[in-house]
């Protein structure tokens, strides 16, 4: 049986090489799979490299946590990437040191990170983007609730609940 191929690390690449894989990543939308298969790269390799942990977030949980939910919230799921489009510090600029859910005024503990989750205020589906204007944080239960509904369509759909039930 042949032996396989030894794949390649970025390392063994120039700089000139490595920007070349990024754009076709970045910008021209291929996977980090069709990228690896057909430079014989470690996918591990690329997504160190396109999603890296910085390492001043290593001694900061918040942040970490965050970053992680940004790149949940960017990505594209046609094409399976993620474009970050803010950091951990401008959505915490944001949300303020206190966060509240936006839609029911609840606080969030932000360690507790699976109590919530970043919505898109526009839905995707309806053309809203992955922008921070358009990021707002809300407890997970009622993002699940709210799913692709504009706002007004929620609040309108909660207002026919509360009304059917007690008025």
């Amino acid at each position: 049986m042949p032996k396989k191929p030894k794949l390649k690390t970025l390392h063994d690449f120039s700089k000139e090489e490595i920007d070349y894989i990024l754009k076709l990543i970045h910008e021209e939308g291929y996977s980090i799979k069709t990228v690896s298969l057909r430079f014989k790269i470690k996918p591990s390799s690329l997504y160190r490299k396109i999603n890296p942990i910085k390492k001043y977030l290593h001694d900061k949980p918040i942040e970490k946590i965050l970053y992680s939910k940004i790149s949940v919230f960017s990505k594209d799921k046609k094409t399976n990437t993620h474009k970050r489009l803010f950091t951990a510090e401008q959505l915490l600029n944001k949300i303020g040191p206190n966060p509240k859910c936006y839609l029911t005024g609840e606080s969030i503990d932000l360690l507790n990170s699976s109590s919530y989750s970043l919505d898109h205020i526009i839905p995707r589906s309806r053309g809203g983007d992955n922008s921070l204007e358009n990021c707002n944080i809300c407890l997970r239960k009622i993002n699940s609730m709210k799913t692709d509904l504009t706002l007004e369509e929620f609040y309108s759909n909660c207002a026919k609940v509360l009304e059917y039930k007690f008025l």
